[in-house]
């Protein structure tokens, strides 16, 4: 489907990950040199101890780089498919985006298992078996198994350097389907 310029995913960005305040961070995007605009809510860490989940959108815009799909991003970014109704509401609207966060949580706890998959852990087949049934009806539905085994690995990687360093830079490439972290400029050497 062709949709307008407007509603397409930025093919490149770069990201800005920032804790504003303990526990709350936001994300914001540059507009020019020394010039950024958030894009979406702040996130705060809800629960008794910070496991990392305040950082957790880099699981989307890792699905947005490497699988061209993430309704998250897209609300993010304010960039939904509102011409087309039918499609908006299967495709950008909340249903989606419940189901791309749920698949969030579900990798976050499986690769807190598994060491974050730092010593080649294998993601497991009921992950995969339960992100394939949750995107049965959505666009990226035609992402193969090693498409979402990309994402979920890059994701996990750039979401391990984000929470350790408390924020930084992270860059996404749809035409290389690539995400990666740059560091932290606000961290001194």
């Amino acid at each position: 489907m062709n949709f307008k310029h407007h509603e397409k995913l930025p093919r490149k960005a770069t990201l800005r990950l920032i804790e504003t305040k303990p526990g709350v961070s936001e994300i914001y995007m540059p507009l020019n040199e020394g010039n950024y605009c958030r894009i979406g809510a702040k996130t705060e860490i809800w629960n008794k101890y910070d496991d990392g989940f305040m950082w957790h959108d880099v699981f989307h815009f890792a699905n947005m780089a490497i699988l061209n799909w993430s309704p998250v991003s897209r609300f993010l970014f304010g960039i939904s498919r509102k011409s087309n109704s039918r499609f908006y509401n299967q495709e950008d609207d909340f249903r989606a985006m419940i189901i791309e966060e749920a698949i969030a949580a579900f990798v976050i706890e499986e690769a807190k298992e598994k060491n974050f998959f730092k010593n080649n852990e294998e993601i497991s087949n009921e992950l995969l078996s339960v992100i394939e049934t949750l995107t049965s009806v959505f666009e990226v539905k035609t992402a193969s198994k090693d498409d979402w085994i990309k994402s979920i690995l890059e994701g996990c990687k750039v979401w391990q350097h984000t929470k350790q360093n408390r924020g930084g830079i992270i860059e996404l490439d749809m035409e290389k389907r690539t995400i990666q972290y740059l560091g932290n400029p606000s961290l001194k050497n």
